[in-house]
């Protein structure tokens, strides 16, 4: 699947948890819809993956997903990253 596809898809999932739920939930309610939105479209992912972070040369074990699903979309390839 092709990077500009899949991102689509991904937005796609993001937009309908949104128009479903509305503003104003937890954000672990958010994950957990868009997980189950990002299944039932047959993408791969993992939640809360750690993530480190660089700071000044190294990388600090300190950093979560940063966002409600995290999923690194490369342009040569898939990898599910949070």
């Amino acid at each position: 699947m092709e990077f500009e596809e899949l991102s689509k898809r991904v937005i796609g999932c993001a937009l309908e948890v949104h128009r479903q739920l509305g503003p104003g939930l937890l954000e672990s309610a958010y994950e957990q819809c868009l997980a189950h939105g990002l299944s039932l479209a047959g993408m791969t992912f993992k939640l809360q993956h750690p993530m480190p972070v660089p700071y000044k040369g190294l990388l600090l074990d300190c950093g979560g997903s940063g966002s409600v699903c995290a999923l690194r979309l490369r342009k040569t390839g898939v990898s599910p990253v949070g």
